[in-house]
């Protein structure tokens, strides 16, 4: 036996209230959603967003950083800096924690992903700048940007150009020797067929910072120490009287000594009469032989 409710007037109308309003609650709460969601990119969109590098703008940059070191600098550090460089560059008188605290400052990340010709134009900015500072700024960038800017072989020529324009130009041991082993010798690393004969080249360069830079490209590089090279390069330069030569020979064989010290000491031994004084000693400063 069936059932059926009867209604009312008053009832019915009731009901149909209820179902208008819960009618429109859904669709003001869809709507909000569709709102929100207009206002999310989608992972298209993101994927199509400009890459972070394209907010790198040199010209701004480099604006930036010029009032920042001018505003920072110290006229008696400035003085002190220029004396202890010969007098060879100007100076803001920024010393190096404060200036790589204002490079990060004023860089914040906006150079991540910034494309190799825009690392390189943009070293190249800061070296024509007058301050000793700027070519300081400028190997740091280099430096920070060197895993990308050496990576691929097909940029090695535009890389080994670039770097020796600046080895051989605003030419002093405080950016030179930063080039030899932190960038020279780091490209020279990761693509040795083609990087060793440049440096075969370098070593016989009239230019003497290609010849030091040549020495010293080594550095630091331990167990992939190439040492043949190393010693050949050693023999080749020890008739120079040119310090920074007789220099770099000693440094470079005393940063080997600490991998290999008894093959150092064996080429020291065998070639004490043909090696300077400075560079001897200087190589054999951590072995257990006698100073020249």
């Amino acid at each position: 036996m069936s059932h059926k409710t009867k209604w009312n007037k008053g009832q019915l109308l009731k009901v149909l209230h209820l179902k208008h309003f819960f009618i429109a609650s859904a669709m003001n709460t869809r709507k909000r959603k569709t709102e929100n969601a207009s206002d999310t990119p989608s992972k298209k969109q993101r994927t199509n967003d400009p890459p972070r590098s394209e907010t790198w703008q040199s010209a701004l940059v480099i604006s930036q950083l010029e009032k920042a070191l001018c505003s920072k600098g110290n006229p008696t550090d400035a003085a002190g800096m220029k004396r202890y460089m010969r007098d060879k560059f100007e100076f803001y008188g920024v010393k190096s924690p404060l200036r790589r605290k204002t490079m990060k400052e004023i860089f914040a990340d906006r150079d991540e992903g910034i494309p190799i010709k825009d690392v390189r134009e943009f070293a190249q900015i800061l070296w024509e700048k007058p301050q000793r500072e700027f070519q300081l700024v400028a190997m740091d960038f280099l430096e920070k940007h060197r895993k990308e800017l050496c990576k691929n072989e097909a940029d090695f020529n535009k890389n080994i150009v670039f770097f020796k324009m600046l080895v051989t130009s605003k030419s002093w041991w405080d950016t030179v020797d930063i080039l030899a082993y932190k960038l020279v010798g780091y490209l020279v690393q990761t693509h040795p067929t083609k990087g060793k004969p440049v440096m075969q080249e370098w070593i016989s360069s009239d230019n003497m910072w290609l010849r030091r830079t040549a020495i010293l490209h080594q550095l630091c590089t331990k167990e992939h120490t190439d040492e043949e090279m190393l010693f050949q390069f050693s023999l080749a330069r020890c008739h120079e009287e040119e310090f920074f030569i007789r220099k770099a020979i000693g440094w470079a064989l005393r940063d080997y000594a600490r991998m290999k010290p008894n093959k150092v000491k064996k080429f020291l031994q065998q070639h004490k009469d043909s090696l300077s004084t400075l560079s001897y000693n200087e190589a054999a400063k951590h072995l257990n032989i006698a100073k020249k």
